[in-house]
């Protein structure tokens, strides 16, 4: 008797033990393996332009899927929009068309594991810095802003990542954070159990952070955004939290605040809001702080960016067409008569460099022209001054060529530019322009 009780006891403990287990084991599951959400919706719902691209993670092994919103002429600030966990990329299409309708061009993508992308584990902000990496990679390796540089909107996950990237990385020049953790590990340990009433708690994390290591290979103590502010110096920050945030308490943004010790930092806590709403809850207000923000920050590290080295900035156009490019000869009596160039002159006061291309073409040689893209930024000492040169291809809109500033202007083809001379701080673009031309 005592024996059938006792196994049927030890059988009872066995099987209640296998259901804790299975609890854990599903409820890791589900926080590392989150739904795909697709909503089916793209930025041609929005009346948007756009291609869709693909990339890798940082550490080369998670390809990411991704929309480029981009003007026709090169906008002078590109936003990267990272979104929160079992979300994705279609999820902030609305704020994305608010930002390209205010001049800024867009890069939108699916974290790993989330919409499009490869993947089959989250690792909940910590690896994901690695996609967010990628995405800045990306947008360097392809010129889609001038110098490489970035504006970052993080929400929920999706900003704490923002603030670990940013701590490792000085590509991102603005980021604002909407509704970050400050240290995720201690939130997911208070509120883990929680999913799973009437289960003994004392070891359920316990059992739960060992698979999640395992699982989605954490180290002992991962970075946290809290560690992470700590480290910013080089980027203003926009804190926004929701006051009612049921999912990530508010003092999180709070704490985030406080630990960043840069005065180059605002804080909005939006009055009777619950996680990652702001936006939802104060349209209009949520817009205008925004503007607010990446407008006076943006243009204040422009012009801080121009007096920073003394170098003369100049912008200068490729400007293509049927397999030629359009070159001018410096008239004689000025700085390095005789010699070839691609059109183009120094920036007026608050002037971007897509712009000085604009306005020189039509000055110099009467044309209208469509800035397609950055070529490349050249650094160049000349005895008498320093230069720093942005190169755009560019293509005609309009006008009827003329010589207005220039001795000669003419379009050649690959063959004829390598006979004529160009100046130095010119040599390693023209390998480049070169390809533009061939048949």
């Amino acid at each position: 008797m005592i024996l059938n009780i006792l196994t049927a006891g030890l059988g009872l403990f066995l099987v209640l033990s296998l259901i804790y287990l299975f609890a854990a084991a599903a409820a890791t599951f589900l926080l590392v393996h989150p739904f795909r959400f697709r909503s089916g919706c793209s930025p041609k719902a929005y009346n948007l332009p756009f291609k869709r691209v693909q990339f890798y993670s940082s550490e080369g092994q998670i390809k990411l899927t991704g929309w480029v919103i981009r003007h026709e002429q090169v906008a002078e600030n590109l936003v990267i929009i990272c979104h929160g966990l079992h979300s994705s990329k279609s999820e902030d299409l609305p704020l994305a068309a608010f930002l390209f309708r205010n001049g800024f061009d867009c890069f939108l993508f699916d974290f790993r594991a989330h919409g499009e992308s490869s993947g089959f584990f989250s690792n909940l902000g910590y690896r994901e810095k690695e996609d967010l990496l990628g995405a800045i990679r990306f947008v360097e390796t392809e010129h889609l802003t001038l110098d490489g540089k970035v504006i970052v909107i993080g929400i929920s996950m999706g900003a704490a990542v923002s603030l670990l990237t940013a701590a490792e990385t000085d590509r991102i020049q603005l980021l604002v954070s909407d509704s970050s953790y400050a240290d995720g590990m201690s939130l997911l340990k208070k509120n883990f159990p929680l999913f799973f009433h009437g289960l003994p708690r004392k070891y359920f994390w316990s059992i739960c952070w060992g698979m999640l290591k395992k699982v989605g290979k954490y180290p002992e103590n991962p970075d946290s955004p809290l560690d992470a502010v700590k480290k910013l110096k080089h980027s203003p920050v926009f804190f926004i939290h929701g006051e009612q945030d049921k999912t990530i308490p508010v003092s999180h943004t709070k704490a985030l605040f406080k630990k960043f010790s840069s005065q180059k930092k605002f804080l909005w806590i939006v009055p009777e809001t619950d996680h990652a709403e702001a936006y939802e809850k104060q349209p209009v207000l949520y817009q205008e702080k925004l503007l607010a923000f990446l407008g006076k920050e943006a243009e204040k590290r422009s012009r801080e960016g121009q007096l920073q080295d003394g170098a003369v900035d100049v912008a200068a156009g490729a400007v293509v067409s049927d397999g030629k490019v359009l070159v001018a000869r410096r008239i004689k009596g000025k700085h390095l008569e005789g010699m070839w160039e691609f059109p183009g002159g120094k920036l007026e006061t608050n002037e971007s460099p897509q712009m000085a291309v604009i306005r020189e073409m039509r000055e110099e040689v009467n044309l209208e022209v469509i800035v397609e893209h950055l070529i490349d930024t050249i650094e160049y000492q000349y005895p008498d001054r320093k230069v720093r040169i942005y190169f755009f291809k560019c293509r005609v809109l309009q006008g009827e060529l003329k010589p207005i500033r220039w001795g000669e202007v003419r379009w050649v083809n690959h063959q004829e530019l390598e006979q004529l001379e160009f100046p130095s701080a010119n040599q390693r673009v023209l390998p480049m322009i070169k390809e533009y031309l061939k048949p």
